[in-house]
């Protein structure tokens, strides 16, 4: 039997939709932007008018200009992201390649160990939290996935 990942074609264009998630949160930070940006344009006029002080608008257009700045980030992001999942999954994704190399582990070894996990904490009341490399990068293979082979099954 093939590896999950043997299945996934990316000859037929994938749905605009197949993100809902990423276009949702793409267009909430939009919003937030365009509002910021228009608190930051009217506090000038709020400051010759009296109704704050110089000290209060620089302190609040450092703000907006913070928060501006982090949510255009954020937004450049998302848009890669969104343009990553567009372009599908390549059979040589080093994720894909990984996940495909170790599908049925029947006994963590340390080369499993060292290919697959970043890092591992240890708190001192005994907790332990892994970091998995490829996080980001299984979920959103995870999501095409699971998109292409409902599309592909619903079709068929």
């Amino acid at each position: 039997m093939a590896p999950k990942g043997d299945n996934i074609h990316n000859a037929a264009p994938l749905k605009k939709s197949q993100s809902h998630r990423l276009n949702d949160q793409i267009a909430a930070k939009e919003k937030e932007l365009t509002k910021i940006t228009r608190y930051k344009q009217s506090l000038y006029q709020d400051w010759k008018d009296g109704e704050i002080s110089q000290q209060e608008y620089r302190e609040m257009k450092a703000d907006y200009e913070r928060q501006a700045a982090g949510l255009s980030d954020l937004l450049a992001r998302l848009t890669a992201e969104r343009k990553q999942l567009s372009n599908g999954v390549d059979q040589q994704h080093p994720a894909l390649v990984a996940f495909a190399k170790y599908q049925n582990i029947e006994k963590l070894t340390r080369e499993i160990l060292i290919e697959l996990v970043d890092h591992i904490k240890v708190y001192e009341n005994g907790n332990i939290s892994v970091h998995f490399k490829f996080a980001d990068e299984f979920r959103r293979i995870a999501e095409y996935i699971e998109i292409n082979t409902t599309d592909t099954a619903e079709a068929g």
